[in-house]
C-alpha cells in the first residue's frame, strides 16, 4: 500500500496534478478499517487475558502465604478470626490488597486483591482449617475463587451462602474435599467477587478452569 502510494504521488507530482480523488481516499479509510476491525479484538483479548492472569497469580501467591499463616498458627488459619487472618497475610504479602469483605467494582487496587473468609467466627469450627478466597479480573469481569482445606471434606454450606459444585464436588461425593479447589465465573455477579455468596459451578483441582 505504501508503495503503491509514494508511485502515485510521483505520477502526480511529475504531472503537475495534486492531491488524491475521492475513491483512492475513500480505499485508505476501507483499508484503516479493517486493519483497525482486526486489531482492536486481539488488542482487548491480550488485555483480557493479562488481567485474568494477574488475578489468578494473585490467588497462587495467596495460598502460598496462606499455607505459611496455617503453619506459623500452629495448624490453624488466623485462630478462627477472618480479620486476623486478612492482617497476618497482608504483613506476609505486602503486595496483594487482603481484604475482609466482597471485591466489588470499587474496590480500592481491586485487580490486585484477593478477598478472605476463613471459618468464620463459630467456636464449632474448632481451630480454622479452611480458607477460602476470591480475586476480580477488572478487564474481563472474571471471578476466580480457591478454597484451601486442610482438614476432612467440608459440606459446601460451611462457606456461608455458598452453593459449589463441579468435578472436585462431585468426586468428594457432594462435598468441598480436603486439598485445594479452583474455580471461575466468567462475569461478576453485580455485588461483585464475594467467595462467601456467589455459585460456584466449575469447581476442580489441579487449577483454574477458563473463565
Amino acid at each position: 500500500m505504501k508503495q503503491y502510494l509514494e508511485r502515485r504521488i510521483s505520477a502526480r507530482v511529475e504531472s503537475g496534478e495534486s492531491g488524491f480523488t475521492l475513491i483512492e481516499l475513500l480505499v485508505v479509510m476501507l483499508i484503516i478499517l479493517i486493519l483497525l476491525a482486526i486489531a482492536i479484538p486481539t488488542f482487548l483479548g491480550i488485555i483480557n487475558n493479562a488481567h485474568n492472569t494477574g488475578a489468578a497469580s494473585n490467588l497462587g501467591n495467596a495460598i502460598i502465604e496462606a499455607s505459611a499463616d496455617y503453619t506459623q498458627d500452629n495448624g490453624q488459619f488466623g485462630a478462627q478470626d477472618p480479620l486476623q487472618v486478612v492482617t497476618e497475610l497482608q504483613s506476609m504479602e505486602p503486595s496483594i490488597n487482603f481484604v475482609g469483605g466482597a471485591l466489588a467494582t470499587n474496590t480500592p487496587n481491586v485487580n490486585s486483591s484477593v478477598q478472605v473468609d476463613a471459618c468464620g467466627n463459630s467456636a464449632t469450627n474448632g481451630s480454622c482449617q479452611w480458607i477460602a478466597m476470591s480475586a476480580f479480573s477488572v478487564a474481563s469481569g472474571a471471578c476466580y475463587y480457591v478454597w484451601v482445606n486442610k482438614g476432612p471434606a467440608q459440606p459446601a454450606a460451611t462457606i456461608s451462602g455458598t452453593a459449589w459444585s463441579g468435578k472436585a464436588i462431585s468426586a468428594a461425593g457432594g462435598m468441598l474435599p480436603q486439598g485445594t479447589v479452583y474455580a471461575t465465573s466468567g462475569s461478576a455477579p453485580m455485588t461483585g467477587c464475594d467467595v462467601t455468596k456467589d455459585a460456584v459451578a466449575n469447581a476442580q483441582v489441579g487449577g483454574f478452569p477458563a473463565a
